[in-house]
């Protein structure tokens, strides 16, 4: 339903979205830092790495060192099973 206008739509697909709402929820989302610069995330209890954009990163006004992952085979996937592109990794502080 996402390139449907809300006007358009039946009463039936309305009652269907408000269902998938109330069963999905909204994000678990949070206001964090990173490195000074407040940004909203994305808390997810069962993911085994946190990640940040490219563009994130390459805006950052200090950046921390990032390391290849050239010496690591990892198939890094999202919870709808798409491999996720990765650039390399930043040590935790």
């Amino acid at each position: 339903m996402n390139n449907i206008c809300p006007d358009t739509l039946t009463d039936e697909q309305h009652d269907k979205g408000d269902l998938l709402q109330r069963m999905i929820g909204d994000p678990n989302l949070t206001d964090i830092k990173i490195n000074g610069i407040r940004v909203k995330a994305l808390i997810d209890s069962v993911s085994q790495v946190s990640s940040i954009t490219e563009e994130f990163y390459n805006n950052m006004d200090h950046k921390p060192e990032l390391n290849s992952m050239d010496d690591f085979q990892i198939d890094l996937k999202g919870a709808n099973g798409m491999t996720v592109p990765y650039t390399g990794y930043i040590k935790h502080l």
